[in-house]
């Protein structure tokens, strides 16, 4: 069992069990936490968010320093010492500009335009992104690249009431938006479909395969990590990449017949000869001719 508790400044973890009362009978005067900057009279959230597809919960806790965000391990931890250990990939991330959503060391907007840094009045959160809850508008940040990929301005006319709260329903899968009137329900549709491009950008190729939703899409990734493997000179490793890509048979052949890399050309060799199509009698027939040659100068 794992508890998270967060007061405006401090984020407590417990662990134990099996029951609450076994978990905080074997609490001591002083429990362990996370402190940040902050007063005692903000405002504070921790909301956490289950992904379907995966076990780790996400947490994202609401304070005066930035969004205090990890994952948390379901069913790890160290039983018995009142003590949690099972969140990880802990980060601290600074409130975005509510003009262009970098952050704030690195905006270039007007000082006027761009906000002081202060808490939202609320915090949401999915899978991939953070929502922030503002007087004026609803942000939406990417966990990943921490850049705003959509705001909604709100209209008092249209939205009825002053903003309030973000709420998320693990039940349903639903995210809501209140004010002091009305209840509104959050649209969330294809919130991963350039999750893929941002993985690539920070060289994570496994990631971003995962999200990949075309061959078009994956392509470019193959590409791009055959291409970094090549210029490390993990020559086999891109020859292994290479072979799944569409790039020009010519261009990569050539690229290992220059760095006089016979093994690595063979392997290329060898497994574009698995991707081809078996009717096609003269590019098979130009490969195994290729191959047989490099095998006989190796004997």
């Amino acid at each position: 069992m794992c508890i998270l508790a967060s007061t405006p400044t401090r984020l407590y973890e417990f662990s134990g069990g099996p029951t609450f009362e076994a978990l905080f009978g074997q609490l001591g005067a002083n429990p362990s936490f996370q402190e940040l900057p902050g007063s005692p009279n903000m405002h504070s959230e921790l909301h956490l968010f289950t992904a379907r597809a995966r076990r780790e919960r996400q947490f994202a806790w609401l304070t005066g320093a930035g969004i205090y965000t990890g994952k948390m391990s379901a069913g790890k931890g160290s039983r018995g010492k009142g003590k949690a250990d099972v969140v990880k990939d802990k980060d601290l991330k600074p409130y975005p500009c509510v003009n262009c959503g970098e952050d704030l060391p690195q905006c270039q907007c007007d000082p006027a335009d761009r906000g002081t840094g202060e808490p939202p009045r609320s915090i949401g959160l999915t899978e991939f992104h953070f929502m922030l809850l503002y007087n004026d508008q609803l942000q939406v940040v990417n966990q990943l690249s921490s850049k705003k990929v959509f705001d909604e301005p709100f209209r008092m006319t249209r939205m009825k009431g002053d903003p309030r709260g973000l709420l998320y329903d693990p039940g349903q899968g639903l995210h809501w938006l209140y004010t002091d009137r009305f209840l509104f329900r959050l649209n969330i549709v294809e919130e991963d479909r350039n999750m893929w491009e941002l993985h690539l950008d920070k060289e994570q190729y496994e990631e971003a395969l995962v999200f990949c939703k075309n061959s078009a899409q994956k392509d470019a990734v193959l590409t791009k990590q055959a291409t970094k493997c090549f210029e490390d000179k993990k020559y086999d490793m891109a020859a292994t990449f290479y072979a799944k890509t569409t790039m020009s048979f010519e261009e990569i052949t050539l690229k290992f017949v220059s760095q006089d890399e016979p093994e690595a050309l063979r392997m290329y060799l060898s497994n574009k000869l698995d991707n081809i199509s078996e009717h096609d009698d003269t590019q098979r027939t130009l490969l195994c001719t290729w191959l047989v040659e490099i095998y006989m100068d190796n004997i």
